[in-house]
């Protein structure tokens, strides 16, 4: 039993355990109870009285956690494990209980089948602060094979008895909810799974908030993440859909919606295939990677930012550079659009890279200007960086890799973003330069960053450029408060060369007034809610509306095609039957 300062609980329980009754021919049991706090002297106090009012004879242990030991449920039941010296081992959380004759029948059917893992029927209890019931459902088990294990666990902890010598893997501690799921997937492989048919165990839901153990490391408000890294960490392909069934149906907090459409890792034969999306066509190689998933799902990939470079490339010259160009979701629209003479795209990742160029080449896009390189100020003492190198066929996150050792710390704590120090195959050094070393002397138009927290670096290292070209930058924002500072940075770097900023569902376009011609900034105006007040002009502007509509219906959802152009004495207005107006295209 483990138990973490609730005591009226922890009474409960120890007396549902302490007057179970075994046949001493059949077996003996000892119960051992795992103290998480230990500054709370009291448990052994309360196991000492409880054993001695329902007049307990076996063998009864408390362990009380040393401050310098690692807590949480996991620990605690590793320590438990440990101390145990029985066969077979039960685990009881301090808010249940266990119903009475369940230990005699979960020994009945251990003898019955010979077996090394038996589970049984649980019911759920909701009930108030003073452990009141308020409601009870009662779950009954059917037969349940290790791939139902895989897609969610409908086997709770206290319901279940497991062998000692089956037990490979104790509890892995990095998890702060689900590690009893990640117990039974590590250890239950190639295991036989026999089901009785009784109840074992009352789990209790309490609506007051005094769920300390669980909550005091974020263990409930992360439980979709930690779903999302089990996945990862179990990949199965019989079972990929049902996973897709259970992940749509929760609600998701904000990180796991970054990362969701990725979340699903499936070791399978990959085969290689070309799709047709709203933004060309396109090389899937892994259809559960973020980028890929959206494209062959939605038919597209954030295509704001490409439509406002297409936009200003068809009102005024200049290169299109894209840094941190991924597998070409912007660098591909934009392409086919202006031709490839006009588009730079950086990607660093050497098979993302790869992808890249293919996708260029499958939309007869010749002469993009495509480097392999980090974007950064070259003034390291060395001149390359450290780049991992995933397996493009299974690796689900290749667009929020960071090669920041800030950025790769501080967001190591979500579960489900691709780190290097997670899962690279391997690395490699791959060439640091700067913008300005990149393009000396070109016009510059556009430029698109994204980066992963390096947008700072990217546009220090392209200053003199910017200064002197003022191009209009689309960049990404970092949503992690921790490192929103970063965000704030670049904004006080482009207000500082005179830019004037936007946010556009999350993320920034800086336009700088001596760039921004009058017609251009009401073709903008259709995209996103620009203030147009803000962009000062003295002048009556024009709409290039037919522009405006080619690029609506290019990305509309499918059935929402442009439907009308109207022009009402120099006021006009682009409609579609998606709900998309003047002003209020594509916001977010």
């Amino acid at each position: 039993m483990t138990t973490y300062r609730r005591h009226r609980h922890l009474i409960r329980a120890l007396v549902s355990v302490l007057i179970q009754k075994i046949n001493p021919d059949d077996a003996r049991f000892e119960v051992i109870v795992a103290n998480d706090d230990p500054d709370d002297q009291m448990i052994d106090q309360i196991a000492q009285i409880v054993s001695g009012e329902v007049a307990y004879q076996g063998s009864l242990r408390v362990i009380n956690r040393r401050t310098e030991d690692v807590g949480g449920v996991a620990a605690s039941r590793n320590r438990a494990i440990e101390a145990a010296r029985g066969d077979f081992l039960l685990f009881l959380d301090d808010d249940d209980f266990l119903v009475s004759g369940a230990l005699a029948s979960f020994v009945s059917l251990l003898k019955e089948h010979a077996c090394d893992f038996v589970y049984a029927n649980h019911v759920h209890v909701i009930e108030d602060a003073d452990l009141n019931e308020i409601t009870r459902i009662r779950r009954v088990q059917q037969d349940i094979s290790y791939n139902d294990l895989l897609v969610m666990n409908r086997i709770p902890v206290g319901s279940f008895v497991i062998a000692r010598r089956v037990i490979r893997h104790f509890f892995d501690e990095k998890y702060t909810s689900l590690e009893d799921w990640v117990f039974l997937l590590d250890n239950l492989q190639g295991v036989r799974l026999v089901r009785g048919d009784f109840d074992a165990v009352t789990i209790c839901h309490s609506v007051d908030k005094g769920y300390r153990h669980r909550n005091r490391e974020g263990g409930v408000s992360r439980f979709v993440e930690n779903v999302c890294r089990l996945y990862i960490r179990h990949p199965s392909v019989e079972v990929l859909e049902a996973r897709r069934e259970v992940l749509a149906s929760v609600e998701l907090p904000s990180v796991a919606q970054l990362f969701i459409a990725g979340a699903v890792s499936a070791q399978r034969e990959v085969v290689p295939r070309v799709v047709s999306t709203k933004q060309g066509r396109f090389l899937i190689v892994n259809e559960d990677e973020t980028i890929q998933h959206s494209l062959v799902s939605r038919g597209f990939f954030e295509p704001l930012p490409a439509l406002l470079a297409i936009l200003i490339a068809r009102q005024s010259q200049g290169l299109i550079i894209d840094v941190g160009a991924n597998v070409g979701s912007f660098a591909v629209p934009v392409g086919l659009s202006i031709g490839g003479e006009r588009l730079v795209a950086i990607e660093p990742q050497r098979q993302v890279f790869a992808m890249l160029e293919a996708n260029l080449v499958i939309n007869g896009i010749l002469g993009v200007r495509s480097h392999r390189v980090v974007v950064d100020q070259a003034t390291r003492e060395t001149s390359t960086l450290r780049v991992p190198i995933f397996d493009v066929r299974c690796e689900n996150y290749t667009g929020a890799v960071s090669f920041d050792p800030e950025v790769i710390a501080v967001r190591s704590e979500l579960p489900g973003v691709a780190e290097s120090s997670q899962r690279a195959q391997r690395y490699e050094d791959v060439a640091v330069r700067g913008l300005d070393q990149l393009l000396p002397g070109e016009n510059i138009n556009f430029i698109k960053i994204d980066v992963e927290g390096m947008e700072q670096d990217v546009i220090r290292s392209g200053f003199g450029l910017i200064q002197r070209e003022r191009p209009f930058i689309y960049y990404e924002a970092c949503p992690i408060e921790r490192l929103q500072y970063r965000s704030h940075a670049v904004a006080e770097m482009l207000r500082g060369l005179g830019y004037r900023l936007f946010p556009v569902g999350g993320n920034f376009f800086a336009c700088h007034p001596q760039r921004l011609a009058p017609s251009l900034r009401d073709a903008i105006g259709l995209l996103f809610d620009l203030d147009s007040r803000a962009l000062e002009h003295e002048r009556e502007l024009s709409i290039d509306h037919g522009l405006a509509a080619e690029l609506l219906a290019r990305f509309c959802e499918a059935g929402a095609p442009v439907t009308s152009i109207v022009d009402e004495g120099g006021g006009s207005s682009t409609k579609c039957n998606s709900g998309i107006t003047e002003g209020s295209c594509w916001r977010g």
